[in-house]
């Protein structure tokens, strides 16, 4: 697994694991996988340290771990928090997107690429791709698995990649000129809410 400290943090959701439907472009996925991507699960709304007309535009990212650990403390219903980070050459790009979507707007993101910092201590449960388009991040699990299985890529026990490798190579297969996302191996922590311990693996 990559060193964590390498990697500069984007932000931070709080909520629930994606229980995969049954389907045949979900067999062989685990029974619940950790996302930052509201494609795939709903996360916990954020709090008022947003103003009422920025939570549709900000939303599901936490201002903080501090707001995102508050969330969960709020809900009764199982709910984590997990931290998004990206590679150092990625935080000018991401940050441009950002900018181009928002302009100087505080999203969470956009305020955490402006002082990169290392992610916070966790677990680290392996790399997501996803792909930012338009203020959302996309999954690659939305595409499915089915075209990675010849090259040995697979989700680990988590629903995420075990290595940056094969996060690259996932990025290569999905970034075509028919598509104007523009995706990147994002690494996924999470963070202890002192509200009972949640099992966790790579």
């Amino acid at each position: 697994m990559t060193d964590p400290e390498t990697f500069v943090l984007a932000g931070f959701v709080a909520g629930p694991r994606w229980v995969p439907p049954v389907a045949d472009w979900t067999a062989g996925l685990p029974r619940a996988i950790a996302t930052v991507s509201d494609c795939l699960t709903d996360f916990l709304p954020t709090g008022p340290e947003f103003e009422e007309w920025q939570q549709p535009l900000f939303e599901p990212w936490q201002l903080s771990l501090r707001h995102a650990t508050d969330a969960v403390r709020r809900v009764p219903h199982p709910a984590h928090v997990l931290s998004m980070s990206v590679a150092p050459a990625q935080v000018t790009e991401l940050t441009a997107l950002m900018e181009q979507w928002i302009d100087d707007l505080p999203h969470p993101v956009r305020l955490h690429l402006a002082q990169p910092a290392p992610t916070p201590p966790g677990i680290v449960l392996g790399f997501e791709v996803l792909g930012f388009d338009v203020g959302r991040f996309h999954s690659w699990l939305c595409h499915g698995t089915e075209g990675y299985d010849e090259r040995g890529i697979r989700p680990g026990k988590a629903g995420l990649l075990t290595t940056l490798h094969d996060a690259q190579q996932v990025v290569e297969l999905l970034s075509t000129d028919q598509d104007d996302t523009t995706w990147f191996p994002a690494l996924i922590t999470e963070h202890d809410t002192d509200r009972g311990a949640v099992e966790t693996s790579t």
